[in-house]
C-alpha cells in the first residue's frame, strides 16, 4: 500500500498554529489586502491562478517554521513579502527580511517594497514611521531588509548589527547564499520571542546543508497527483524526472510529457480536485512544516526544455536546482572508514615505535566553530599523520607548533584574514615560516597546486581541485600511515570531516574533457582541509630545497 492511501489523503497538517489568530486569516488578509507587486500581473489584486493549484495550501499554512525547497521563478518570494506584511499588520513584534548580501537587500527594498508601498492603499495607510527603504515602522512594529554578508571587512562589524536587532518574526532568503556563521546567531534572536515565526526559502544549492538539510529536518511535503484510469488510481507523489518523464533521458525524442508512473498514462499537472491532488508529508508527525517545488507540476514549465537542460553537462546542475528545486547529487567518490583504517597502523605499540622514529614538516590549520590542525611528518620518506586535534585559539596552536618545532605551516585565510595573518607573523618571531591560504581556479589549468601571492609573500594561493585530489589519492592508495585509531581521533571528528568532500568530474565547457570537481557540502570538512593544506605546505618545503639546489649549484 502506498504512502497516500495509508494516509487517506487530507490537506497538510498545520501544527502549532498561531493562537493569537484564526486558521486561514492570512489567506483571507492576502486576497483582500496585497496587489502584485511584480511581473506581468503587477497591480491586479492577489489571486490564485489556475496553473498554480498548490500555492493556496502553502498559503493556508500558519506553522510557526516554515521550510521551502524551491525551484527558481516560481512566484514564492510574492507570497512571503506579503506574508511579512500580514504578520507586521496583525501580530505584534519586529520582523526581519535577511537576504543573502546588502545589495541583494537594497534591490528588493528599491524595487519590490517600494513598488508594494505605492500600489497597495493597506500598506501606505498603516506605515507609521519612515527611517529607509530597509528600515521603517508598520503599525507599531519594525521592519528591517539586511544582507546576511558584506566584503570581508566591513563584514564583522555588520554582522553585528544585524544579530543585535530585536526581532519576532524571521523570513529568510535564499538561504544557501546566506554567511551561514550568522544562520544560528539570527535564530537564537528568535528565541527571547513568545511567539516566534521563522520562513526559511531558497533554491538549494548545497547537498546535506542549507536549505536541503532544513527540508530533510521537517514533514517533507510533496505535490502529489493522481492517475485519473479507472484501473490505476496511482498517487503520484514527488514528481521526479526519471519516473514521470517520457524519454527522460533521450533529449531529441520530443515531446516528453508528465505520465503516471505505473501504467504511464498522462497526468494532468492542472489537477485541482482535492481527490486527485494535494501535498502530502513523508513526515507528518514533525513539527517544522516543509514544502518541496519542483517546476515538473508548474503548468508554465516547459518540459521539453528542463529535458534538454538535465541532459547537457553545461546545464544539468543549473537544471537540478534552479528546475527540480533539488541540490546537485553528482555520481561521487569519498573517502570512508574502511579506506581510513587501512592507512592506519597495527596498534598502540606500533604507533610508538613511528613516533620516535618519525619528524615533524609542517602543519595545516582550518578556521570552523574551532581551529582544527594537522601535523604532517615524515618516517623514511612516507608520510605520516603524526598529529591532529582542534584548539580554541591562536595562542594553543602557537605552542603546539613551537613544541613540535614545524618547520613550515599554512593557515586558512578565512574567515578572519587579519587574524591568520597576525598569527603567521608571529610565527616568525619563533623563526617559523607560516603562509595564509586562498583557493582559487586558475592553477587548475597548468596543474600548479601551489603559488606564492606576489603582493605578499605571506599569502600562497592553492588549486582547490588538485589539492583535495591530491589528499584523496595519498589516503585511497595507501601512501600515508594514520593513527592505529584513526576513527576515533578528535572524538571522531577527523573521520567525519575525511568523509565529507565528494569528488565528481564535469566536463569543461571550453575543451569538451572531463576535469575534477569538488561540489559544495555543508558537511563539516575542517580535518580534510587541514590535511590539505599541511600537504600543501610540504610542497612549499620542497619547493625551498629545490631552490636551494639551483642555486648551490647541487
Amino acid at each position: 500500500m502506498n504512502r497516500m492511501a495509508e494516509t487517506a489523503f487530507k490537506a497538510p497538517v498545520y501544527i502549532k498554529p498561531s493562537t493569537k489568530l484564526k486558521k486561514d486569516w492570512f489567506y483571507f488578509w492576502l486576497l483582500d489586502n496585497w496587489k502584485i507587486t511584480s511581473g506581468e500581473f503587477a497591480g491586479s489584486p492577489y489571486r490564485f491562478l489556475p496553473n498554480y493549484p498548490f500555492m493556496e495550501a502553502v498559503a493556508k499554512d500558519m506553522s510557526p517554521e516554515i521550510v521551502t525547497m524551491k525551484a527558481a521563478q516560481v512566484g514564492f518570494t510574492e507570497l512571503m513579502v506579503a506574508k511579512w506584511y500580514a504578520y507586521a499588520a496583525l501580530l505584534q513584534g519586529n520582523l526581519m527580511y535577511v537576504l543573502p548580501t546588502d545589495e541583494l537587500a537594497k534591490t528588493l527594498a528599491r524595487g519590490r517594497i517600494k513598488e508594494a508601498h505605492s500600489i497597495n492603499p493597506y500598506l501606505e495607510q498603516h506605515l507609521s514611521g519612515f527611517d529607509t527603504l530597509q528600515q521603517f515602522k508598520f503599525r507599531s512594529n519594525y521592519m528591517y531588509i539586511r544582507g546576511s554578508q558584506t566584503q570581508i571587512r566591513d563584514g564583522r562589524q555588520y554582522q553585528r548589527q544585524l544579530i543585535s536587532i530585536d526581532i519576532s518574526r524571521l523570513f529568510g532568503d535564499e538561504v544557501d547564499e546566506w554567511n551561514h556563521r550568522v544562520f544560528g546567531k539570527l535564530q537564537s534572536r528568535l528565541g527571547a520571542s513568545l511567539d516566534p515565526i521563522a520562513m526559511y526559502f531558497s533554491t538549494p544549492r548545497i547537498l546535506d546543508g542549507g536549505v536541503h538539510k532544513l527540508f530533510v529536518e521537517s514533514d517533507q511535503k510533496e505535490w502529489a497527483i493522481r492517475c485519473r484510469l479507472g484501473s490505476c488510481r496511482q498517487w503520484n507523489i514527488g514528481l521526479d524526472i526519471k519516473k514521470h518523464v517520457t524519454y527522460f533521458d533521450e533529449p531529441d525524442r520530443k515531446p516528453h510529457i508528465i505520465i503516471c508512473e505505473k501504467c504511464h498514462e498522462p497526468l494532468d499537472r492542472l489537477e485541482m480536485d482535492p481527490q486527485f491532488s494535494g501535498w502530502v508529508a513523508e513526515h507528518p508527525d514533525r513539527e517544522r512544516s516543509g514544502y518541496h517545488f519542483n517546476k515538473l507540476f508548474f503548468r508554465a514549465a516547459n518540459i521539453d526544455t528542463i529535458v534538454d537542460r538535465f541532459n547537457d553537462p553545461e546545464t544539468v546542475e543549473e537544471c537540478w536546482n534552479d528546475d527540480l528545486g533539488l541540490p546537485y547529487q553528482p555520481k561521487a567518490f569519498s573517502i570512508n572508514n574502511d579506506t581510513l583504517e587501512k592507512c592506519a597502523c597495527q596498534s598502540f605499540k606500533t604507533w610508538e615505535e613511528i613516533l620516535k622514529e618519525c619528524r615533524p614538516l609542517t602543519m595545516g590549520v582550518d578556521i570552523g566553530k574551532t581551529i582544527q590542525y594537522h601535523v604532517r611528518g615524515d618516517r623514511l620518506g612516507m608520510p605520516v599523520m603524526l598529529e591532529c586535534g582542534s584548539v580554541h585559539g591562536y595562542d594553543q596552536l602557537s605552542e603546539i607548533a613551537q613544541r613540535l618545532n614545524i618547520n613550515r605551516g599554512i593557515v586558512d585565510a578565512q574567515p578572519d584574514f587579519r587574524a591568520s595573518l597576525e598569527f603567521v607573523q608571529d610565527m616568525k618571531r619563533y623563526g617559523l615560516s607560516f603562509k595564509v591560504a586562498y583557493f582559487d581556479t586558475h592553477g587548475e589549468k597548468d596543474r600548479v597546486l601551489l603559488r606564492v601571492d606576489t603582493k605578499n609573500t605571506d599569502v600562497v594561493v592553492i588549486a582547490r581541485s588538485l589539492a583535495m585530489s591530491q589528499v584523496m589519492f595519498e589516503v585511497v592508495t595507501g601512501k600515508v600511515i594514520l593513527p592505529w585509531d584513526v576513527i576515533n581521533v578528535d572524538n571522531g571528528d577527523f573521520a567525519r570531516h575525511m568523509r565529507a568532500p565528494l569528488r565528481t568530474f564535469k566536463e569543461n565547457t571550453e575543451t569538451g574533457q572531463q576535469v575534477m570537481y569538488f561540489p559544495r557540502t555543508r558537511k563539516p570538512d575542517h580535518h580534510f582541509m587541514a590535511y590539505v593544506y599541511a600537504l600543501c605546505a610540504e610542497q612549499l618545503v620542497q619547493d625551498v630545497a629545490n631552490i636551494g639546489r639551483r642555486r648551490t649549484g647541487i
